[in-house]
């Protein structure tokens, strides 16, 4: 409901999801408020935008043979988004795809920025898991294209001057809040899989790839 309260008029609404540090359980608050949206009746998209180490197509059994490095490559938006129906919601997925050679290419082309401005037109709300702040430009490139930025941070491993080092690096963007994460069983080894049964409906979800034409 906090998230409905960000976006009154409606308009796009686009957040990158980052963290200061690996295993600080970003991927897993993504999928959690990507499902809390969609319980919400909110059309939702999740793209996993961490080309170094993606992780979300693990927690849903999905291929990793396609995503967002294909669909910037060939530039064609809806051919590699899933969509995935538990009883009570549904949303939609794009994983990362291939790991690139070089992600802050892809994710600081003018491919990355159309795309999210045209995904925007079909979704009320779009999360980016993007890569952790420090150590890469990746996140940066992502909250660039992104409306809105939210950082999470995992209370008892991160410190508070890698907050600051993450709050410092993320001041150009819109960041519109800090999720302390100190739950101890969402907390992970660097770039482990989410758990996404901490957080997703207990069914095993039903999943289509909406965008293939054949």
């Amino acid at each position: 409901k906090n998230i409905q309260l960000l976006n009154p008029n409606k308009d796009p609404l686009s957040i990158a999801i980052t963290s200061a540090l690996p295993g600080e359980g970003k991927s897993t608050i993504a999928l959690g408020l990507a499902i809390t949206a969609a319980r919400l009746h909110q059309r939702v998209l999740l793209i996993d935008a961490d080309l170094r180490n993606p992780s979300l197509h693990n927690s849903l059994n999905l291929p990793s043979d396609r995503g967002l490095t294909t669909t910037l490559t060939d530039n064609d938006p809806e051919s590699s988004i899933y969509r995935i129906s538990w009883v009570d919601c549904a949303l939609d997925l794009l994983p990362a795809g291939p790991i690139p050679p070089d992600p802050v290419r892809l994710l600081s082309s003018q491919a990355m920025h159309d795309t999210i401005r045209h995904l925007e037109r079909n979704y009320d709300l779009i999360l980016l898991d993007a890569s952790p702040v420090i150590g890469t430009a990746d996140a940066l490139q992502t909250a660039s294209v992104c409306r809105n930025t939210l950082l999470v941070a995992c209370l008892g491993q991160v410190s508070k001057a890698e907050v600051s080092d993450a709050l410092s690096l993320l001041q150009r963007f819109n960041l519109i809040g800090i999720v302390a994460n100190g739950d101890r069983s969402l907390r992970r080894p660097p770039y482990a899989p989410p758990n996404p049964r901490l957080l997703s409906p207990a069914t095993p979800p039903n999943i289509k790839l909406i965008g293939h034409s054949s």
